[in-house]
């Protein structure tokens, strides 16, 4: 559907200009006077209102689709739902991580911290730039902010585990959590 988007409105714009350099008038006085019937051409107008029209279709079908993106009505199931089951999804492993801190070895720690973004946390946040775009910049805003904080948080307390500092590393996953559990209530609220 995307493409067939994107072919009316480059074919809307080619032939809107196609139109609108056919209102062209000479200003040169001499050859105003060799050619009397110098001035728009006949096509300009047509050409030029049915790619304005493409163009409006174009843009009009563009937001129908994104709202289907939003909204989960398109084919894969609404890019808002599958961002809002990976937050959800992370804020659980790093409620689980943060229960069960006392019993975990510094290994185990990074392990976690290490799977955790390299898979849930790295595709949530391949989609920043759709989310950004469908949601709009204050909601995306909102959103983001807990989980920028959140990723941070565990990139500290992984550092700190590798550094030897486990148990101040720890204390950094009560916030990470707090950071996730605000943005998923966000998400949720949209």
């Amino acid at each position: 559907m995307k493409l067939l988007i994107n072919l009316i409105l480059v074919a809307g714009f080619c032939l809107g200009t196609v139109g609108a350099a056919g209102f062209h008038v000479p200003m040169d006085a001499e050859f105003l006077e060799a050619h009397p019937d110098a001035g728009t051409e006949p096509l300009a107008w047509p050409l030029f209102g049915v790619g304005l029209g493409l163009v409006f279709v174009g843009g009009y079908l563009s937001r129908l689709e994104r709202k289907a993106l939003v909204s989960g009505d398109g084919e894969n199931g609404g890019l808002k739902g599958q961002a809002a089951a990976l937050l959800e999804t992370i804020r659980d492993h790093v409620v689980e991580l943060d229960e069960k801190k006392a019993e975990l070895s510094s290994e185990e720690v990074r392990e976690r911290i290490d799977h955790l973004l390299a898979n849930d946390y790295f595709d949530l946040t391949s989609k920043n730039e759709e989310l950004a775009g469908l949601l709009g910049f204050s909601d995306y805003a909102r959103v983001w902010e807990g989980v920028a904080i959140a990723e941070r948080l565990l990139a500290r307390t992984w550092s700190m585990a590798t550094d030897g500092y486990l148990e101040q590393g720890l204390l950094e996953l009560p916030r990470a959590r707090q950071q996730l559990e605000h943005s998923a209530s966000v998400m949720s609220s949209l």
